[in-house]
């Protein structure tokens, strides 16, 4: 899972677009004041591993 944040949406979508196409699923958490705040440093989404797990 690959989160972005951005106050342009023609930007975001762009990366959105790339991400995809990387085989990431994307999540858009809004502009940068609030997403950018869940992405940072000791914010809600920080440090977390959302990448599926696929047995060894």
């Amino acid at each position: 899972m690959a989160f972005y944040a951005g106050d342009d949406a023609d930007a975001k979508a762009a990366v959105a677009g790339l991400l995809n196409q990387f085989g990431f699923a994307t999540l858009d958490l809004g502009g940068l004041c609030e997403g950018g705040r869940l992405m940072q440093l000791d914010g809600a989404l920080s440090g977390k591993h959302l990448l599926p797990q696929v047995p060894g």
